[in-house]
């Protein structure tokens, strides 16, 4: 009788990579590249037609012959509205979550990419600590040609309490420094659908009500490309008066997640406050943001709507003078009056800074020239 012993080859957890899409073929042809190219094997690509162009429509449905790791879902018309972009959130992202069946599950927008070892680094993250929910990598920014901008690096160890990194980003982001533009953590699959699944404010749904009850992983090396151009969705929004604050406020009322309970719960009444103030900046900074697009739109009547609903929020205690300056610069950046002179750019920053000094030097000029 034979004593050998058989290795068993421990079975490695299914990746699901989830791409929503509607007309950007040939970035998206760059992304699903990158992705078929991982040194890990054991992934599934489920991509979302979101209503997409035939180009795109026939990039899919050639894709889906050739990789059999990838998983379509179909809609017949575009999931979007410039009154709610989060629709596509809602409806897209979690048609997609409900598709994939990976342990592990990562959001990846379409003009992205991400590096070879990307996914292999990550799950090592979570094989190494069981205990991690989350895990991020290295954000580098690139330019809409793919060239790539200067950045810095995360200051922070493998592994922290998800609640650390939380309370610095809330606070600045300027101990660990760790930026976090878009739907940019790995999730366990049970995590995400316990705080039921994509919430349209995805961004600070992940940093406030997700990678806080846990611990969350980071690998330097684990690289994700993030493109910056004019046609990103939330800029684009913004300019066009889009209130982006309204899915913060959901957020802090949805009674799944319960955000200012749980932490005050779990990590005392003091962080809880901390992440409060965070919300009502965030809020007060959007809102206002909005406001000057819409007067610099001559939407006047918007504009005072979202004036008064500032005014009665908690959020307008938290409007002082450098939010307001911010706001203009932002949204004379993102409106018509980014075409106009530097000059007249910033007579506006000036005047949202200190109107009363400088309408005195504006009637001091105009007295010089008419005394000549």
């Amino acid at each position: 009788m034979h004593n050998n012993s058989m290795q068993v080859a421990l079975v490695r957890p299914l990746v699901s990579i989830i791409i929503t899409t509607y007309y950007r073929p040939a970035m998206l042809r760059e992304a699903v590249s990158a992705i078929r190219a991982q040194t890990y094997d054991n992934i599934e690509i489920v991509i979302v037609n979101n209503g997409a162009t035939p180009e795109t429509v026939e990039y899919l449905l050639e894709l889906e012959k050739v990789e059999h790791r990838v998983k379509l879902v179909h809609f017949q018309t575009n999931q979007f509205s410039w009154e709610d972009p989060g629709l596509t959130i809602r409806v897209c992202f979690n048609a997609g979550l409900r598709a994939s069946k990976g342990d592990l599950v990562f959001h990846q927008e379409d003009d992205d990419w991400v590096a070879a070892d990307f996914v292999e680094r990550m799950v090592r993250l979570f094989e190494e600590n069981p205990e991690c929910i989350t895990a991020i990598g290295q954000i580098i920014s690139a330019m809409p040609d793919g060239t790539l901008i200067p950045y810095a690096l995360a200051k922070r160890p493998r592994y922290i309490p998800g609640h650390e990194l939380a309370l610095d980003y809330a606070t600045g982001g300027k101990k660990i420094r760790q930026i976090n533009p878009g739907h940019c953590f790995v999730m366990r699959r049970n995590v995400l659908e316990r705080n039921g699944g994509f919430h349209e404010s995805f961004e600070i749904q992940q940093m406030f009500a997700i990678v806080p009850f846990g611990i969350t992983g980071y690998d330097p090396d684990a690289l994700m490309y993030w493109r910056r151009h004019e046609s990103q969705l939330n800029l684009i929004a913004s300019s066009r008066g889009f209130d982006w604050s309204q899915y913060s406020e959901r957020l802090l009322s949805d009674p799944l997640m319960r955000v200012l309970e749980r932490w005050q719960s779990q990590f005392g009444i003091d962080n809880s406050r901390t992440v409060e103030n965070y919300f009502l900046n965030k809020i007060a900074r959007e809102r206002m943001e909005v406001i000057c697009c819409q007067c610099f739109n001559l939407r006047f009547d918007k504009a005072l709507i979202l004036l008064l609903r500032l005014r009665k929020s908690d959020s307008w205690n938290q409007l002082g003078l450098e939010i307001v300056q911010d706001s203009f610069e932002l949204a004379a950046r993102r409106t018509r009056l980014g075409k106009m002179s530097l000059q007249i750019r910033f007579l506006v920053k000036s005047l949202a800074t200190d109107p009363v000094l400088t309408l005195k030097k504006i009637n001091s000029k105009i007295v010089r020239k008419l005394s000549k």
